[in-house]
Order: C-alpha cells, then structure tokens, then sequence
C-alpha cells in the first residue's frame, strides 16, 4: 500500500476497489463524510458527490482512480486530508465565526465543534506515513518544502471533456511535524498531479509557512 500510494499505482487500487465492491466502498464514502458538502457559515446544496452506477466492474474501477462516479470538490479533499492530519478526527469546515451588529454586539455564533472520529488513530498515522512517502520519494517530491516537510498525494483525473481532459490534483499538508495547514490544488488541464499541481503547493505553503 505504501509504494502503491506513493507512486500512485492505479492497478493496485482498481483490485482493492474491486475486492470491496461498490456497496461498501459506498458505506465508507459516507462514514468519511465524503457525500458532506456542508460549510458552516455558507449556504451549500445538498450533492452526493460519490454515486457509482451500480453495474460493471470498469465503473468501480473508475471510481476507484477518482474519475467516474467520483465528483469532490477541493473542500471536500481538505476536509478529508485535514482527518489524515488530524489523526482521525473530522472536524466540519467553516467560513464564518460569527455575525456582528453596527455596535460590535454579536448576533450570531457559528460553532464547529470537536470533531468526530472517522478513522482510528492507527489507520490515521499508517495513512500519514504514506503520504509522507509520496513527497519523499514518489509522485508528489515536487511538492516536498524544505526546513518544514509536507505530506500529501497527488491525483490525474481524466475528465472525458476536450478542453481539459486532465485534473491535475495535489493535496497535502504542512509542517510535516504538528500538521497546521492543508492545501489542495486542482489545475485543469494540466499535465499530471506531481509536475503540476505539486510545484504549486509547494510555494503556497512555502509562502504560508514564512509569513507567519
């Protein structure tokens, strides 16, 4: 699995996708709030951003490269990178804090909570050593930023379009050591995740990690 995410090894996950069959990949689409596309704060409509059709094995397969049946949005990836991060722990994002009147007084609070645990502890740092791996040494060194280290995966997602028939994904998160921040980046039409989007998260977070 490590080498596998590292060098984004298509074959191995199509296998394992096929191995669970769509229901249970569906079942866990849920549990990681995968279908979620609520931002505290900001009115978004319900999309199930998950749906395989349920005949054929080449539409799991697909699925399972992040293609057909597979529509997140980079929020959606952060959110799921940030419970990586976070050890386990899902926490809903959030655009609004609070609503304030002309006089300062608060009108109205937006709460995130603690979060909710979505993954063990042990598969969250099992999954933080393979991302680690990937700007190592795999598909995503592009992406590595030096004095502080980064984490994360990479993502070439054919679209089926003629005006962009590659996303190019990176999403990852920084310092290495007591993860702070994550980025996603899609670029469409690029090339691939690590000769694309991986140099721009890298100066993202390079910028972000010296300004503060």
């Amino acid at each position: 699995f490590k080498e596998s995410l590292a060098h984004s090894g298509n074959c191995v996950f199509i296998e394992l996708a096929l191995r669970l069959g769509r229901e249970k990949i569906m079942e866990y689409s849920e549990k990681l709030h995968l279908n979620n596309t609520e931002v505290i704060g900001y009115p978004v409509p319900a999309f199930k951003s998950v749906n395989i059709a349920p005949y054929g094995e080449g539409k799991i397969g697909n699925a399972a490269l992040g293609q057909e049946g597979v529509r997140l949005s980079p929020l959606q990836i952060s959110v799921l990178v940030s419970t990586i991060a976070n050890g386990g722990l899902c926490v809903k994002p959030r655009l609004l804090r609070e609503i304030r009147g002309p006089q300062g007084d608060t009108i109205k609070e937006f709460k995130r909570g603690k979060g909710d645990r979505t993954l063990s502890e042990k598969t969250a740092l099992e999954l933080q050593e393979m991302l680690f791996c990937t700007t190592q040494w795999g598909t995503g060194v592009n992406a590595w930023i030096p004095g502080y280290g980064s984490a994360g995966k990479t993502g070439s997602a054919e679209t089926g379009s003629h005006g962009a028939k590659i996303n190019a994904w990176f999403a990852g998160y920084i310092p290495l050591d007591e993860p702070r921040y994550t980025v996603v980046v899609l670029a469409e039409g690029g090339r691939s995740g690590g000769d694309t989007a991986a140099p721009v998260f890298k100066e993202i977070g390079d910028f972000i990690m010296k300004i503060q």
